[in-house]
């Protein structure tokens, strides 16, 4: 009993933190640096995929791309995060930690409650 206690009061204060499992980043930044990302390329449908921003355009490969790099300045892992595709018109998205960054979402959202991450693969 005390054991299932002490993992509780641990699970608690990990959740009370924010961070992201493995890493000491608090979802806060990392939300931060989603919604900076979105708010700062307009979207452009770029053929050439996989791609950095062109006069501040791009499509959802260049803030997918754009999104990894932020996440390195503030060195979280790269193992936690990679680029994949969907199965919603092969749209790419930054998934860290079964969260997906989007462009099409201000907030970072959980895979399963978004309706076309029903599939995705590392890219």
């Amino acid at each position: 009993m005390k054991k299932i206690y002490i993992i509780i009061t641990l699970l608690i204060l990990f959740l009370l933190a924010g961070c992201v499992y493995g890493t000491d980043k608090p979802w806060a930044e990392i939300n931060k640096i989603n919604r900076e990302v979105n708010e700062s390329i307009a979207y452009w449908d770029n053929p050439v995929d996989w791609q950095m921003p062109v006069d501040g355009k791009g499509d959802c490969t260049t803030y997918a791309i754009v999104k990894q790099i932020e996440l390195k300045k503030i060195e979280v892992d790269s193992q936690l995060y990679s680029c994949s595709t969907t199965d919603y018109k092969g749209h790419a998205v930054l998934i860290i930690d079964d969260y997906v960054l989007d462009n099409e979402h201000k907030s970072i959202w959980h895979k399963d409650k978004l309706d076309y991450i029903n599939y995705y693969k590392k890219e």
